[in-house]
């Protein structure tokens, strides 16, 4: 897998839906956090309306994440950060595709 490990930030070689390198931050050696990111983002590009707690919880539960406030983290299971990165990518392009690409439903709003 390819990303660079820069102190507690690990940037990844895959991209979100502005095209900026995911990047994750690494909590004590046992967790990864998006910091708020994907949830910031989409009140920068108009789109915070969209973010349900709920639906948010239920998308990245699929990947073995999980939302911790605005957060989404999954837990470095032993020595397997590459599992963990892999599936927090997995959670933020499916979150943000969710956010970005999806029509609005009557239950979003």
């Amino acid at each position: 897998m390819m990303y660079e490990r820069e102190g507690d930030e690990i940037i990844t070689g895959a991209v979100d839906a502005l095209w900026d390198n995911i990047a994750f931050v690494v909590i004590d050696n046992e967790m990864l956090s998006d910091d708020g990111y994907t949830y910031v983002n989409a009140g920068l590009n108009g789109i915070e309306e969209r973010w349900n707690d709920e639906a948010i919880s239920e998308i990245v539960l699929k990947y073995g994440c999980k939302l911790q406030g605005r957060e989404i983290v999954h837990k470095i299971f032993g020595d397997n950060i590459e599992g963990a990165i892999m599936s927090m990518i997995q959670a933020v392009t499916a979150v943000e595709t969710y956010l970005y690409f999806m029509n609005a439903t009557e239950g979003d709003k």
